[in-house]
């Protein structure tokens, strides 16, 4: 699985194309796929409030699928990049507002509060992280 930037879907998309010289069989699910970051020190205990997927057990840059918030087929990816920890979520567009909300009611007593990409990007900055090219 290869996520990129949004603004890049299509360059990126065509760019590994034209490069698929052994014709491996790909698939560009952006469309159709949402994804939510949950950053920062208090992420897992978030997200295990909705969970039954042992979130300590998966290694940084891996992932594992399964129910979140009553939603089947959640990949639970431990890639937090922002230098906080955290995990990102890939789900398909129909549980968008389902798990959006369920995340915000579960990290309300930890203060949780949405935030932009711009406050993400600072946060990578911050930390030396490259953003994109």
């Amino acid at each position: 699985m290869l996520v990129v930037n949004a603004s890049n879907i299509d360059k990126d998309w065509e760019w590994i194309q034209n490069f698929n010289t052994a014709k491996v069989e790909m698939h560009n699910i952006s469309e159709k796929t949402s994804l939510l970051a949950v950053q920062g020190p208090l992420a897992m205990d978030t997200i295990k409030k909705l969970t039954s997927v042992d979130l300590s057990s998966i290694p940084y840059y891996s992932f594992a699928k399964g129910e979140l918030a009553g939603c089947k087929n959640v990949l639970i990816s431990n890639t937090g990049y922002t230098g906080a920890g955290g995990f990102e979520l890939y789900f398909e567009n129909q549980y968008a507002e389902t798990i959006w909300n369920a995340l915000m009611e579960a990290g309300k007593e930890f203060g949780m509060k949405p935030c932009g990409l711009g406050a993400r990007d600072t946060l990578r900055l911050e930390m030396g992280f490259c953003l994109w090219k």
